[in-house]
């Protein structure tokens, strides 16, 4: 059995490293984790079809994070898009927000412009 050259196994932590950044990403930054995923993705698609053979697990590790990266970066873009505005109202009300009633107040403000703008 051969070893891997250092500039594959250089390359393939990399890989493996921005594949996860990119999972994590997702759920902190989605656009930026959804654009790292679908990088990711598209390396590994380079990569199989240029026959440059990467070990299994790091396959595995980098293939499961890039499509979760892409799945939930997507999906948490598409909710920031549709309810961006509200979230910015209520984030502005909760500033101005002293008390708890006030909080409460916004939450339910926030509730019915959600409901307003899904179920007119």
């Amino acid at each position: 059995m051969g070893t891997t050259p250092p500039d594959t196994s250089r390359q393939t932590r990399l890989l493996v490293f921005v594949a996860i950044s990119a999972a994590f990403l997702a759920i902190a930054l989605p656009p930026v984790g959804l654009a790292c995923g679908v990088g990711t993705l598209v390396v590994l698609g380079v990569r199989h079809r240029r026959k440059l053979t990467l070990p299994r697990p790091a396959v595995v590790v980098a293939l499961t994070a890039g499509v979760f990266a892409v799945l939930v970066g997507g999906l948490l873009s598409l909710v920031l898009l549709l309810i961006g505005a509200e979230m910015a109202t209520l984030r502005e009300c909760l500033a101005g927000a002293n008390t708890q009633v006030a909080e409460k107040v916004c939450q339910d403000d926030f509730a019915d412009a959600l409901q307003g703008r899904f179920l007119r």
